[in-house]
């Protein structure tokens, strides 16, 4: 009995010491698990050594417990999440700087300056407006003024006319150069340049030139039976020189000054643009119409 008990002792103490020396293995190791020459030690024994070791003693211990999938989990999310949010944001902002950098010309989202410049082209066309303003004022209001110089309206008279027309005046020959000549029967330049240089005129120039031939009061031949014997086919206006008063007549008037023949020449609307006191021909009558006319 004694024998038992003692190798029962002997093998307690010898299970006592190979479990001490197994805790200061583990003890020894440190590394959370068990190693690799224990080799028979289940995973209901490491579990919770490996769990709890690494957390307390070590955190920078091996690299196998930094490349858990625990902890590289969470940064694998991030960087896959972080390119998709920055690259729309970058993409977002980038659009939106490129847009807003020329904000004051063609932005017209964010800033609506166009809208001003737009604007401002409106402000040019109101020149235009003012521009018409001036071609109203600018329209020729001249005073009529009538008198015997050149550069005035010559005086409008209604005469009594030959060949049985009626009357007449200068109103009659108004859109025409008209040639107003004064002469006598018994005038013989009045006579010659009537019945030779005027029928010239009117051959050439045609409707655009009228001739009255008026005949001066201080005379007392039969004026009409002279023009039948003489001036038939004539284009041209015959008429009675009156008084105008005791001392002025129709010649005077115009500008007679006592002699005959006595000639003017007036434009279109009636303004004397030549005269001449004497007999004129069809040479010179040509050059005054023509520079009326603006022919070469």
């Amino acid at each position: 009995m004694k024998l038992r008990l003692v190798s029962w002792q002997v093998l307690c103490v010898i299970l006592l010491l190979t479990l001490s020396l197994l805790l200061s293995c583990t003890a020894e190791d440190g590394s959370g698990s068990h190693t690799l020459a224990s080799g028979n030690s289940s995973a209901e024994e490491s579990d919770p050594v490996s769990i709890e070791t690494p957390e307390k003693t070590d955190p920078v211990s091996d690299s196998a417990s930094v490349s858990t999938p625990t902890e590289t989990a969470p940064f694998e999310e991030i960087t896959t999440e972080a390119p998709s949010v920055t690259a729309a944001e970058i993409t977002t902002e980038t659009a939106a700087e490129t847009t807003s950098a020329p904000s004051g010309t063609s932005s017209p989202e964010t800033t609506g300056k166009p809208e001003e410049t737009t604007a401002s082209p409106e402000t040019t066309e109101k020149p235009v407006e003012t521009t018409a303003s001036p071609e109203t004022t600018t329209e020729p209001t001249e005073e009529i003024t009538y008198g015997n110089a050149i550069g005035s309206y010559c005086p409008i008279v209604t005469l009594d006319a030959y060949n049985g027309t009626g009357t007449v005046s200068l109103l009659d020959t108004r859109g025409k150069v008209t040639v107003l000549n004064f002469w006598a029967t018994w005038c013989p330049p009045c006579v010659s340049e009537l019945q030779y240089e005027f029928p010239r005129v009117t051959e050439y120039y045609g409707d655009r030139v009228a001739i009255m031939a008026v005949h001066v009061t201080d005379v007392s031949a039969n004026v009409q039976a002279y023009l039948d014997a003489n001036c038939q086919g004539f284009d041209m206006i015959f008429c009675q020189d009156e008084f105008l008063s005791p001392t002025s007549s129709y010649y005077t008037l115009a500008g007679g000054n006592g002699y005959i023949p006595y000639t003017l020449v007036l434009d279109e609307t009636g303004k004397i643009v030549w005269k001449h006191t004497g007999a004129t021909d069809f040479e010179t009558l040509k050059s005054v119409i023509d520079g009326v006319l603006g022919n070469p």
